[in-house]
């Protein structure tokens, strides 16, 4: 992917994603990945169904 990630405030060093980013939902489409509520997870540290921090 070659697009801006959107980070909240990277210069604060918080990286989650803005709403409008083109992170989320973009995560791998595997099954075992997938968020809760079975939306794709978002790429980055913040993404999958274990990435609730």
């Amino acid at each position: 992917m070659n697009l801006n990630p959107m980070f909240e405030k990277p210069e604060l060093n918080n990286f989650k994603l803005q709403s409008d980013s083109p992170c989320i939902d973009s995560g791998n489409p595997s099954e075992e990945y997938k968020d809760a509520d079975g939306s794709a997870n978002d790429i980055g540290a913040y993404g999958g169904p274990n990435g609730t921090w």
